[in-house]
């Protein structure tokens, strides 16, 4: 497991992939404190890492596009399988290679509010606390990056398809208010979530039964309980984004609250999609 963390960290360093990550992130947290605290003469750091936070995330697909796909293009991915080590373990030490990365340029940045407080009054524990939660933030979007390199063979699409969700997860919150608070067209979404759910688990295991038997029984589950008591599907749709919505959980942080729910909530959907990114790769060692 070492090995391939080791591997994995020296590749992203090496090639130039992590420092252009690394420089990014550091440029955007740069422009941000001298626009928001030097400039503006706001002390608040938090600001600035909450101003910074969806732009310089946008970079991580630069990090997660190569982690599975640029094995299964170069045919390399056959490796993995025949290392003395688990699945877990390889999704595992890739997801640690990335996070140390995405944690240098966090950590370079944790200088900036010691440096600031240095010349006026700068809440450190806001400031600090802030920035956790945009680690958090980060590495659940990494997760989420490393799932969707592990289904395409393409490193361009992965990164299309990683920046398009970070967008879409971003604006979640937005959407949301598009919907009616309608119980049908709340259901017609679980519907269409169900269909959408069905199709990945046909993604995961080529087989067409599961496929249609996950979509059959969720699909029927969310009919059979609008017929029952419709009243459970009003509003549940955007609340259900709302829930969703990762970035606005950072603004507790930046008020001054530690929200451990929402450090849990990021360790959750990391979890979940390195889950998913485990059946993934194990789905093409059986084919």
């Amino acid at each position: 497991m070492g090995a391939v963390y080791r591997k994995e960290l020296k590749s992203s360093l090496c090639n130039m992939t992590g420092v252009i990550f690394i420089a990014y992130v550091l440029l955007w947290f740069g422009i941000y404190t001298v626009a928001v605290n030097l400039m503006s003469g706001v002390s608040q750091f938090e600001y600035t890492v909450s101003s910074a936070g969806f732009i310089s995330l946008l970079a991580l697909p630069v990090l997660t596009m190569r982690s599975f796909a640029e094995e299964k293009s170069n045919k390399t991915d056959q490796l993995l399988y025949s290392l003395p080590i688990s699945t877990t373990s390889v999704v595992i030490s890739k997801f640690l290679a990335m996070a140390t990365v995405f944690a240098v340029p966090v950590v370079i940045a944790g200088f900036y509010p010691f440096i600031l407080s240095l010349y006026g009054t700068v809440y450190l524990n806001t400031a600090y606390s802030t920035l956790i939660a945009y680690y958090f933030l980060g590495c659940s979007l990494i997760s989420v990056g490393m799932f969707i390199s592990s289904v395409t063979d393409s490193q361009v699409i992965a990164a299309v398809l990683n920046i398009g969700a970070i967008i879409l997860i971003y604006f979640m919150s937005s959407i949301a208010g598009l919907f009616s608070s309608a119980a049908s067209v709340s259901l017609v979404c679980v519907i269409a979530a169900a269909l959408i759910v069905a199709y990945i688990s046909y993604v995961l295991t080529k087989n067409a039964v599961v496929g249609v038997s996950v979509g059959a029984v969720l699909a029927g589950a969310a009919g059979i309980t609008y017929a029952v008591k419709s009243s459970l599907f009003e509003n549940l749709f955007p609340e259900t984004l709302e829930a969703l919505d990762v970035f606005s959980r950072t603004n507790s942080f930046v008020n001054g609250i530690f929200d451990l729910p929402a450090i849990i909530f990021y360790l959750s959907v990391t979890v979940f999609f390195g889950f998913l990114t485990v059946q993934s790769m194990e789905k093409k060692r059986w084919n």
